[in-house]
């Protein structure tokens, strides 16, 4: 009988647990699918996007802040982390130009996150709130126009898998290993392919690789072999602009500097339109730096130099030509011509960044000083297709 009893009350105890789970669970339901702006939202989740994302001034910043946090989460590589921020960038600034209304500007990333990421409606919601407690906001005619817009492209304009590759196998060129010996799929081999946003029809010449054996070859193999001497020196600053993870990658680090430099001049709606402007500019660097990678193929130090180790992990992407080189010349360029009271520090973080990559051994110097070139040419055009573009 007391077994029976103490049955009795575990199947009372596992019910009572059962209803709870399942009222919370109905209350998710309720936020994600009917009505994702509910009150059910707890305050203690707002108040964590208020800690950590919500930058009162710019909410257009509170939106790439909380696409970085996106970045992190998915572990993106470079090109794919530019490619999404230049998205949630643009729909903000394009809707707040055409409505002049924040409100609406900022509801807009949240209707295109949740349509690229339904999975992850709770926590955009939850970020919406935090900037923005209002729930009775309606995106005009206009708006809508322009976020389905972006969406359309997202779905039938981008590559979202990777395509079938075929490693080229060329000796001494780019090996599917990791420094480890672990096998590795080379990320993002189509992004050459993906849909430009300011430069689309523009192409590129670039010089190709030296040839292997050569004695410019030789020569690159010495200068990394070189280098280790001063390697212990810039540690802080390899790091500095590793741009792995927790950095948001380059196109984060350089949205930073921007802030960091001009963001206390401007009012969100002007900040945002330099955001968007740069995200996209950025993203068509990246997008025709990828596209050189995986033209030439280029082996990394490690697989040409036996027993080499570089102080940072080596990306799994080609080497030719540095993809932080390229970006970092490319951002310089254009943001020493936008706010050219510190266009010299923005050279003097580039050049840096572009030294750091040799430092690190992860890339040759080739690598480093071709892609710089391509970064400033890259702007130069670039800038020509912006010149109205802010104002």
């Amino acid at each position: 009988m007391v077994g029976l009893s103490l049955l009795a009350e575990n199947k009372k105890y596992v019910f009572s647990v059962f209803v709870f789970l399942a009222v919370i669970v109905g209350m998710t339901w309720h936020v994600v699918t009917r009505n994702p702006l509910s009150s059910y939202v707890m305050p203690s989740m707002q108040a964590r996007f208020v800690q950590y994302y919500v930058d009162e001034k710019f909410p257009s910043r509170s939106w790439l802040q909380y696409a970085k946090s996106i970045v992190q989460d998915h572990e993106y590589p470079p090109a794919e982390a530019a490619r999404f921020y230049a998205y949630v960038t643009s729909v903000y600034s394009d809707v707040y130009d055409v409505t002049n209304d924040q409100k609406q500007a900022i509801r807009a990333p949240w209707h295109l996150i949740t349509h690229i990421y339904p999975y992850t409606k709770p926590d955009p919601t939850f970020m919406l709130l935090a900037i923005q407690s209002s729930r009775e906001v309606t995106l005009s005619p206009k708006a809508t126009e322009i976020v389905d817009m972006y969406k359309k492209r997202w779905d039938e304009r981008e590559i979202h898998s990777q395509s079938g590759v075929q490693i080229p196998g060329k000796k001494d060129g780019w090996i599917s290993k990791t420094e480890k010996g672990f096998d590795i799929a080379p990320l993002n081999p189509d992004a050459g392919l993906w849909p430009r946003w300011v430069l689309t029809n523009d192409t590129f010449d670039m010089p190709a690789p030296p040839t292997i054996g050569s004695e410019q070859d030789l020569r690159e193999i010495q200068e990394m072999k070189d280098s280790l001497a001063q390697r212990e020196a810039w540690r802080e600053r390899i790091f500095l602009w590793w741009g792995g993870k927790g950095t948001g990658t380059p196109s984060f680090q350089w949205q930073d500097i921007m802030h960091d430099a001009v963001a206390d001049t401007m009012d969100d709606k002007m900040y945002a339109r330099y955001q968007k402007n740069l995200a996209q500019a950025l993203a068509d660097t990246f997008i025709i730096c990828w596209e050189k990678k995986y033209t030439y193929w280029t082996a990394r130090p490690w697989m040409r130099i036996p027993g080499f180790k570089p102080i940072a992990e080596t990306p799994p992407f080609p080497g030719y030509p540095s993809g932080h080189s390229t970006v970092s010349a490319s951002a310089a360029v254009i943001l020493g011509s936008w706010f050219p009271d510190h266009a010299a520090d923005f050279m003097a973080m580039a050049e840096e960044a572009r030294d750091t990559r040799l430092y690190a051994g992860i890339h040759f110097e080739v690598d480093n000083t071709e892609g710089f070139d391509l970064g400033k040419r890259i702007a130069a055009k670039i800038l020509g297709r912006l010149e109205n573009a802010l104002q």
